[in-house]
């Protein structure tokens, strides 16, 4: 019994299938990974927000003008 013989379209389809299922599951963890960096830079930007809000509390001199 000889097996048949494996042509190069049987290959191309084959890699194709393959590639097929990569590039979808590429596709949707590339929209996860954007979601997670956004919300990520999100949250920096709100946490060095209250730490320099905190700060200029602390930092601030209150100047009195009174008249005479």
């Amino acid at each position: 019994m000889s097996q048949p013989r494996i042509t190069r379209s049987d290959l191309e389809d084959t890699f194709r299938s393959f590639q097929g299922g990569v590039t979808d599951e590429v596709v949707s963890r590339k929209r996860q990974v954007a979601i997670g960096v956004a919300g990520v830079f999100v949250l920096i930007i709100v946490i060095t927000f209250l730490l320099g809000k905190r700060r200029g509390h602390l930092k601030t001199t209150f100047v009195e003008i009174r008249r005479f």
